[in-house]
């Protein structure tokens, strides 16, 4: 029942949806069989639908889109079949009356038309967001004419094949000669990604994450939606793809690099010191004399993976931490998909600590343990002490901000220890 539980949780936010809602909507389906998929004229209904583990974004969640236009959409369509490009959209719908030039710019940023033009288009070439942004004005123009002579019931140009009753068909030769004419420049992704995200509130489209979300939610043990369970010198693994590479000079002359990552949910700037920085420099020098498809750059779009320490600011400027890498990985597809598999397969939700025989848990002997446990890496894997107390077996569960990410280093250092008979992380 969750696919129906989260598109009824999407239907009673539809308009208040932001980036941190959908973004933990994302994280909660992230390990699941369900899919979110973004808004699309041919498959939207006016609200959020689900199907077979497939939920559908709702037309009203579009900024700009009243209830009334989106359900004339959905109308429309079932009346008459699905739309086969923008200017058949246009035609069909344009009489409703409530479809403005706002209306019309807010289904074009967020994407709506996006499948009918993505590939080899019936314009002969594969179009972009911003590129149909820039045909609309023109586009517009034409067919009021054709409307004009709609309503007077004269046949217009876009019917002048006998064969063709609806104009379909002419309508894209139109939109074809005006695409050829005024030749849109794509403006790149930074532009696509504006336009969705002020439409949408969220990057579906063009979310370079978005295909690597699943891999990067099994390696990282970071919840980065909840940063007020963060703490001082918490260690922590976080994978994400490079969006931008800053490298800036000390005081002293030295360089450190910020990385900006995104894992799937949101960005995140980790910062790598001097010593670390010159060593990946040097290991990306040497990968470029290595052989063919061997090479390791860092560059937009490079699959990263960072073993992090947390530290607190000492200013609160973008936010109350700094994530400082001790370890930073390029990583290639296969090498990610094999790192999460390992991940997933390692997973564990207890970690039982068996303390030796007529042992019992001395204040101090705890103490000792949570201090540990304080510099191992954060994760979801909670404590339980086990020990015995007159001659009964006792179980002491520790606070969550002790939960440990499952690492066979911490569990070798607690077993080491002269107190205690056994460690085990289990399911």
């Amino acid at each position: 029942y969750l696919s129906s539980f989260i598109t009824e949780y999407l239907n009673s936010e539809i308009r208040n949806l932001n980036q941190r809602k959908i973004s933990r909507v994302i994280q909660e389906l992230a390990e699941t069989k369900i899919r979110l998929l973004a808004a699309d004229i041919n498959r939207s209904d006016a609200f959020f639908n689900e199907h077979e583990n497939v939920i559908q974004f709702g037309l009203l969640a579009i900024r700009g889109l009243g209830e009334e236009t989106a359900i004339s959409i959905v109308k429309e369509r079932k009346r008459n079949g699905a739309f086969r490009s923008l200017s058949d959209f246009l035609f069909r719908c344009k009489e409703e009356g409530r479809f403005n030039k706002q209306v019309i710019e807010a289904l074009l940023k967020a994407g709506c038309f996006d499948e009918l033009y993505e590939k080899v288009s019936k314009l002969g070439v594969a179009i972009k967001t911003d590129q149909l942004f820039s045909l609309y004005p023109n586009l517009a123009e034409v067919l009021e004419e054709e409307q004009r002579l709609h309503r007077g019931g004269q046949i217009s140009f876009f019917q002048i094949n006998k064969k063709t009753t609806d104009g379909a068909s002419e309508r894209i030769s139109v939109e074809r000669k005006i695409f050829e004419q005024i030749k849109p420049v794509h403006g790149g992704n930074e532009e696509l990604k504006k336009m969705e995200s002020a439409a949408l509130g969220y990057l579906f489209r063009h979310d370079l994450a978005a295909p690597y979300r699943e891999y990067f939610f099994q390696i990282g043990s970071l919840d980065v939606q909840k940063s007020d369970s963060w703490r001082e010198h918490m260690k922590a693994r976080l994978a994400g793809i490079l969006e931008d590479l800053q490298v800036r000079k000390t005081k002293r002359g030295d360089e450190i690099a910020i990385l900006k990552l995104h894992n799937g949910i949101k960005s995140l700037e980790v910062v790598c010191y001097t010593k670390l920085w010159n060593s990946l420099k040097q290991s990306m020098e040497a990968a470029k004399h290595a052989k063919a498809g061997l090479a390791r750059t860092l560059e937009h779009g490079s699959l990263v993976f960072a073993e992090i320490v947390l530290k607190k600011n000492r200013r609160e400027i973008d936010g109350e931490y700094s994530l400082l890498a001790n370890t930073i990985k390029i990583l290639n597809k296969k090498e990610l998909m094999a790192m999460a598999k390992l991940g997933k397969s390692s997973k564990a939700s207890k970690l039982l600590i068996q303390f030796k025989h007529k042992s019992q848990l001395h204040p101090d002997t705890l103490q000792e343990i949570k201090t540990l446990l304080e510099k191992a890496e954060k994760g979801v894997v909670k404590v339980h002490l086990r020990f015995k107390d007159d001659l009964q077996d006792r179980v002491h569960i520790l606070d969550e901000k002790y939960a440990v990410a499952m690492s066979m280093n911490l569990k070798k250092t607690l077993s080491e220890k002269s107190f205690i008979d056994r460690v085990q992380f289990l399911e």
